[in-house]
C-alpha cells in the first residue's frame, strides 16, 4: 500500500458516521447537525427541468470541461473578484472544491516550492492533498482589520 495512504486516519465524518451509529445502538436519541446533507426532496419541477435539459446520449466530460463553461467562470472571476483569469490556460472545472482541493497541490508543489498552507480550521482535504503532493503542510489562522475596522480572515 502507498505509504502516505496508509498514514492517513480515518476521514472524520467517517468517524463520526461510527460514533452516531452506536450511539444510536445504546438507543440514544441524536439531532444531527452533520455534514447538512439535505433532506427535502427536490421540487418536482426542478427535477422535470433537468430530465428535459439532459441530451439522449453525452458522451464523457472533456477533461478541460466545455469551453463555455470556463468563459462563463472566467466572467463571473471579473465580476466577483474584479480579477482577470484566461479560460484557455487557467482554469479548469471540477466536479466539487473537494476535487479542486486535493489536486491543487498535485499541480503547484515543487522541490523549490513544497510548502502548503491549510487554513484552520478546515477540511480534512487540505492537508490530504498536500500530503500527496510531498508538501511541507504548515496551518494558517491570520486576521485582519478591514478599512471598518471589522476583523476579517485572510
Amino acid at each position: 500500500m502507498n505509504s502516505v495512504l496508509a498514514s492517513l486516519q480515518a476521514y472524520p465524518f467517517a468517524r463520526l458516521d461510527e460514533a452516531k451509529a452506536a450511539a444510536r445502538a445504546r438507543g440514544i436519541h441524536l439531532i444531527d447537525f452533520g455534514m447538512g446533507d439535505p433532506i427535502e426532496p427536490t421540487p418536482q419541477f426542478i427535477q422535470q427541468a433537468l430530465a428535459d435539459a439532459l441530451p439522449l446520449t453525452a458522451g464523457y466530460p472533456r477533461a478541460t470541461g466545455l469551453p463555455e463553461l470556463r468563459h462563463a467562470i472566467a466572467r463571473w472571476v471579473v465580476r466577483r473578484f474584479d480579477a482577470e483569469v484566461d479560460p484557455e490556460h487557467e482554469l479548469i472545472p471540477t466536479y466539487g472544491s473537494k476535487e479542486a482541493i486535493f489536486l491543487f497541490p498535485l499541480v503547484a508543489c515543487s522541490p523549490e516550492k513544497d510548502v502548503v498552507v491549510i487554513p484552520e480550521p478546515a477540511y480534512p482535504v487540505y492537508e490530504r492533498g498536500a500530503r500527496f503532493a510531498g508538501g511541507r503542510r504548515r496551518r494558517s489562522c491570520r486576521y485582519a482589520r478591514s478599512a471598518t475596522g471589522s476583523r476579517t480572515s485572510i
